[in-house]
């Protein structure tokens, strides 16, 4: 049973991260601007596909790139507004537009921002020489993806997101001219939103991806304009043993056999051993209404009524008696059976 209160959660239970970028097509951006020292190299063949890069997304790609030295040797590919006009994309290479198809060799990375404040939103990398079937550990992958944030963020702002946590990790393969494949991995760290001390649930946050290497490979964060969110208050909740004594109840908590409780879960179910227990297991699940103690639906998010969420009664059925078996040969036979060992003609809708 989680005792955890997402006060938050209910209100921002939204996944911000943004779609991957995709590459402009051709003749749809106008003559480039001339770049500044820190920005990457451009390519003379790739000029009509480039637009002129905001000065704000221009300062935030010099702050990468002074964090990320590897990029700015990059070419600009493309560089284009997105269909909505507020974000900015950017495509960088080693290669040449021309050089680009047929090669396994060399590094590109994928960019967006927020064309008006210059907010890096999306970073993705991919690198040959870093290409590795392997996923780092956990410890490398907090390690790295801590220190980039702080790095980019700053030691002040960094403290609005709470410890990384990694549910998820992600990799791709390319199958070259020559047979052979090229293939990454990399493990994502999530930093979680903190509002009032309490992290708001879901993937509100910076994620970022690691490799086997220790690289920073990706990075997304859409950040949440926060004068437009109300929450409440955490002291407008109650205790977490008020909660307990509303939560756990003798209507709630039901007695019950465990034919088969593992004693060890292990990722080998054929090598679980287990045994049959005995087991408390609460009757009603999801979330509470942290100030009343009352159930809520999921859905909705509005509070049910006392007992909408209670289990039916427990029903004792026999299914063999007098020695009968239970023997169906069609779907109709299976209905007929079930609807007269549970007495209710309208038991089974639909049979799978």
């Amino acid at each position: 049973m989680k005792h955890s209160l997402p006060l938050a959660a209910l209100l921002l239970a939204s996944s911000l991260v943004p779609a991957a970028p995709v590459l402009a097509a051709e003749g749809e951006a106008v003559q480039a601007q001339p770049t500044e020292s820190a920005t990457a190299n451009t390519s003379d063949a790739a000029s009509e596909n480039l637009a002129p890069i905001p000065p704000a997304v221009q300062k935030t790609m010099d702050r990468l790139f002074t964090l990320q030295p590897e990029l700015k040797k990059l070419h600009i590919i493309t560089s284009t507004n997105r269909e909505d006009n507020q974000h900015f994309r950017v495509y960088l290479s080693d290669k040449k537009e021309e050089e680009l198809k047929n090669s396994k060799e060399g590094m590109s990375a994928h960019l967006e921002f927020d064309k008006k404040t210059g907010e890096l939103l999306l970073l993705n990398v991919q690198a040959a020489a870093w290409s590795s079937d392997k996923l780092p550990s956990l410890k490398l992958t907090y390690e790295s993806a801590e220190k980039f944030l702080t790095q980019w963020l700053g030691t002040e702002d960094r403290k609005q997101f709470g410890k990384p946590v990694s549910r998820s990790s992600s990799g791709s393969t390319t199958h070259n001219d020559d047979g052979t494949q090229t293939s990454w991995r990399e493990r994502h760290a999530q930093f979680p939103l903190i509002l009032n001390g309490i992290p708001v649930e879901g993937d509100v946050g910076p994620r970022i991806g690691v490799d086997a290497f220790g690289h920073i490979t990706s990075y997304t964060y859409e950040p949440i304009d926060l004068n437009k969110v109300t929450v409440p208050k955490p002291d407008a909740a109650l205790s977490v043993e008020e909660i307990k004594q509303k939560i756990a109840t003798t209507d709630s908590v039901g007695l019950s056999y465990m034919e088969a409780q593992p004693e060890k879960y292990t990722r080998s179910p054929e090598k679980t051993t287990t045994k049959p227990v005995l087991r408390y297991d609460f009757q009603n699940f999801g979330y509470f209404q942290p100030q009343t103690g009352k159930s809520v639906d999921t859905m909705s998010g509005k509070e049910l009524a006392d007992g909408q969420n209670k289990p039916a009664p427990n029903k004792k059925v026999v299914l063999y008696s007098k020695g009968e078996q239970l023997i169906v040969r069609s779907e109709e036979d299976a209905k007929q059976l079930l609807a007269k060992v549970f007495d209710n003609k309208d038991a089974v809708a639909k049979l799978r």
